[in-house]
């Protein structure tokens, strides 16, 4: 067993996670029991449960990856860090904010539809037209199955990288690739491009269960911890343990107000 008198950093993580466990098993719980609140039900439930997973996920590998040291550390596991537990945390935002920016535009073309003919500003749309004739289309079954469509896709990848040489069982200790860094940029842009337009699109309406400042809060973060993870990581500067706490911080942070705050508005 290992001796934590000589890393006591190391100590303080492993509680911190065992506490977080607990809290995490705790809000579980929690969303069973009110998951059929409205500030629950118009968050896509089963969505930001996957993305409570996977924030669990990459906060327990991060935590770990300091208690084990990085030269002791599975390349497997980076790879699934990148290709399962990122993906987890990160896709249900875009798909739930694609869902927020058609509904938006479904709801004001219904609007724009029920003016006289001379008064209406834009013309025919096939594609609003087949939404609003199809609402199964724009259902929480039907964005839960895109979500895990390109959650397929990241696992197809994650796949093909465990079969290399370098990530096979008992490979340990190799450095996170300017490829991997480049793949957590691309997954950070794509993942704020639809996050942001729905923030945007969701500040003209009158909505007040706090999802605006939910996406917003989350846009934040993002950018500020993930971009202070990638660059301390790339450029390897501070110790092995700068970059993961920065993704500790988000895991907990992301965690609390998109889980964590709609659970405790449906108690109150």
């Amino acid at each position: 067993m290992r001796d934590f008198r000589n890393d006591q950093y190391a100590l303080f993580f492993l509680i911190l996670w065992i506490q977080w466990t607990l809290f995490f098993i705790f809000c579980i719980y929690l969303f069973f029991t009110y998951r059929r609140s409205i500030y629950i039900r118009c968050r896509d439930p089963w969505l930001i449960f996957c993305s409570a997973l996977g924030q669990y996920l990459m906060m327990t590998l991060m935590v770990w990856k300091i208690v084990v040291t990085p030269d002791k550390w599975p390349n497997m596991l980076n790879v699934w860090f990148i290709w399962l537990c990122i993906p987890l945390h990160l896709l249900p935002y875009p798909v739930r904010s694609l869902r927020f920016i058609l509904q938006h535009a479904l709801n004001e073309y219904e609007f724009d539809l029920s003016k006289p003919e001379s008064e209406r500003k834009k013309g025919p749309n096939k594609f609003l037209d087949f939404l609003k004739k199809n609402p199964k289309y724009r259902s929480d079954k039907a964005f839960f199955i895109l979500n895990w469509i390109l959650m397929a896709i990241a696992i197809a990848i994650g796949i093909y990288r465990s079969f290399l040489p370098e990530n096979r069982p008992g490979q340990y200790g190799e450095k996170n690739s300017a490829m991997y860094h480049i793949s957590c940029i691309a997954l950070l842009v794509l993942a704020s491009f639809f996050l942001w337009l729905a923030v945007h699109f969701l500040r003209k309406t009158d909505e007040e269960l706090y999802i605006t400042v939910e996406l917003a809060f989350i846009g934040a973060v993002w950018l500020v911890f993930i971009s202070l993870y990638i660059f301390f990581g790339w450029s390897d500067i501070g110790t092995f343990r700068t970059p993961p706490i920065f993704l500790i911080v988000l895991c907990i942070a992301s965690f609390l107000i998109s889980f964590g705050m709609p659970i405790q508005l449906s108690i109150v």
